[in-house]
Parts: C-alpha cells; sequence; structure tokens
C-alpha cells in the first residue's frame, strides 16, 4: 500500500472540506446585508400589516379599511366591498415603490412649489396596525412625464417630514389617482327576464298569426252567414197559399187590368151610317 498517495488523498480531502466551510459562512454573513431593504426603495412595509388606506386627490378623498376578514372595504367595517379585479396589488404597490433617483436632500420652498408639492395634487395616507400612519406626497410629473416629484413622512409625528424629494415612476401615482377618479366599486349585476317577460314575444307573435289569417276563409264565412239569413228555422209552419197570394192577387189583377174587353174598353162599336 502507498502511504503516500494515502496521506495525500486526505490532505486534499481536508483541504476542500475547509475551504465549502469558509465560504458557506462568508456567504451565511453577507445574507442579512443582501435582504436589507434596498436603498432604491421610497420606502418599504409589510402589506400584511396595512388596515387603512385614504386617497385625496384634487380635492376628493376616498377611505378603505380593513373588518376582522382582512376584506378591504369602502369607508367602514361596515361598508361596501371593493371589487377583488381592481383592488388586488394595490397594497402590494403601497407596500414599497422604487424611486429613479433622489432628486434633493433639503429642498427650498421655491423648489417644493415649483414641483407641486406645497399643495401637492395627491396625498395618500396609509394605516399600520401597531405603528401608525405614513403619507406619501405626490406633486407634479417632470418635464419628460416619466416621474413624478415625491414626499415621504414616516410613521409617527406627521410634523416630522422628510423634506427630501424623490423621483418616483409616473405610473405608480397614476395608478393611485384611478381608485378616486375610477373608485374600484363592485359591478353592479344585470337582472335575468322573468320567465313572463320571456314568454311575452310568443304570446305576440300568435296574436300576430291569428291577426295575419289568410283572407280565404272570410268568404266562406260571408257565405255561411248570408245562406244561414236565407234559411227557414226548422219548426216554423210554411205560409198558406191565402197568405202567400196578395202578391199573386195583385199580378193577376194586374193582368186583367192591361187586357180589357172590347166592352169594357169602349163599348159597343159605332154603326156605319150608309152612303
Amino acid at each position: 500500500m502507498n502511504y503516500r498517495l494515502t496521506i495525500g488523498l486526505v490532505a486534499a480531502l481536508v483541504l476542500v472540506i475547509v475551504i465549502g466551510v469558509i465560504v458557506t459562512t462568508q456567504r451565511g454573513r453577507s445574507t442579512p446585508e443582501r435582504a436589507g431593504i434596498p436603498r432604491t426603495f421610497f420606502y418599504q412595509v409589510d402589506d400584511d400589516d396595512m388596515n387603512k388606506v385614504v386617497i385625496t386627490h384634487m380635492g376628493t378623498t376616498f377611505r378603505w379599511v380593513t373588518d376582522s376578514e382582512r376584506t378591504w372595504r369602502f369607508d367602514d367595517v361596515d361598508g361596501e366591498k371593493v371589487n377583488l379585479e381592481r383592488w388586488s396589488g394595490i397594497t402590494l404597490l403601497l407596500s414599497g415603490p422604487q424611486y429613479r433617483r433622489k432628486l434633493a436632500e433639503q429642498a427650498p420652498a421655491d423648489k417644493l412649489a415649483e414641483w407641486g408639492l406645497t399643495s401637492p395634487r395627491t396625498v395618500i395616507t396609509v394605516g399600520l396596525q401597531g405603528i401608525g400612519d405614513f403619507t406619501i406626497r405626490i406633486g407634479d410629473k417632470t418635464p419628460d412625464g416619466i416621474s413624478h416629484y415625491t414626499q415621504f413622512r414616516s410613521p409617527g409625528d406627521s410634523s416630522q417630514a422628510d423634506s427630501s424629494v424623490y423621483l418616483i415612476d409616473s405610473s405608480w401615482g397614476d395608478v393611485m389617482e384611478r381608485l378616486v377618479n375610477e373608485p374600484p366599486y363592485l359591478p353592479t349585476p344585470t337582472p335575468e327576464p322573468t320567465p313572463e317577460e320571456e314568454g311575452t314575444p310568443e304570446a305576440t307573435d300568435e296574436s300576430a298569426g291569428e291577426a295575419t289569417a289568410t283572407p280565404e276563409g272570410t268568404p266562406e264565412a260571408s257565405d255561411e252567414g248570408d245562406g244561414a239569413a236565407m234559411a227557414t228555422p226548422e219548426g216554423t209552419p210554411e205560409a198558406t197559399p191565402e197568405e202567400q197570394g196578395t202578391p199573386e192577387a195583385s199580378d193577376e189583377g194586374a193582368e186583367g187590368e192591361a187586357a180589357p174587353t172590347p166592352d169594357e174598353a169602349g163599348g159597343a162599336e159605332p154603326e156605319q151610317t150608309p152612303s
């Protein structure tokens, strides 16, 4: 057996193990630093801690809160439920947007007015359970329309405002403004037609069919009606010759008067005088 070869293999194995332990230790030490809040985030909170969202845009305010089952509703815990197709993802967006860059650490008052932050067009207040409220102030858009001028006020004393100004992607602010311009109400259900309403057209069609029957039967009905008017009811006694003779007597009288005899017409013929 080659002892030198065996010792060399054992030494190599020990070296590999030591290197693996060192690398693993270094990675473990660096994990918290890499998992921390990235500097590019405007802020970062847990969306499961949110229990209130209030958005005021151009003077119009909407409020949403969670009930005991963590269902988001309008105004209060007994309010109308939100439309999840619209609301889904809103709390995730509010948990921490990223900023493009930090524009100013201590922005002067004239710059705040220029950027629309003295009287911001949109103010968002988010409530965190057990922590408090924080506020996001959204000003005007940048000249290129890509970003909003934005400020952040941390939970606690709102008077301690962060005077720094950040550029946040304009699409983020547009989504928040739409919640006020187009509130996420549940869609109004379309009522189903009742059986009576469904049967009405069929009844109308039948009535129309009866009203538009072919005119072939009309003369027949008329003929039958005429025949019924001319027929003698059963059981009615036939008229006697005397009752029927009045017109006949009139006819005989008319014939007699029309052909009078010579005597009745002018008497005896005049005698001729001999010449």
